[in-house]
């Protein structure tokens, strides 16, 4: 799992068991530590949205902390999420690596 996470360059990941489970954790927690060169994943199908509500209302998880996956509905969308994903990592600067900013401190708590 690690190898894949490694060379690829977003995740998109659909229905499955608990394999499934742990590769979303894993994804996510990748984000939290790297955010700002993080790989951004994209949660297919409708379920998500409710798994999502469940971890709102019960986790301790900052709000800005979900901004690093989407989720989407069909498979029209999944390339326009792709490409909004792009846009904000190049509208990203970059410059200030190192430097946390409000939005990176969500990250490093």
């Amino acid at each position: 799992m690690f190898k894949l996470m490694e060379h690829g360059d977003i995740f998109i990941i659909f229905k499955g068991g608990s394999g499934t489970i742990s590769e979303f954790g894993a994804a996510w927690a990748l984000a939290k530590l790297y955010y700002g060169h993080h790989k951004p994943f994209i949660l297919y199908g409708d379920f998500w949205a409710e798994i999502i509500d469940v971890l709102r209302r019960n986790m301790n998880i900052d709000s800005k902390e979900y901004g690093v996956f989407e989720i989407c509905r069909s498979r029209e969308d999944v390339l326009q999420i792709i490409q909004k994903f792009e846009s904000k990592i190049t509208a990203r600067d970059h410059s200030k690596d190192g430097e946390a900013d409000e939005y990176d401190k969500a990250f490093t708590k």
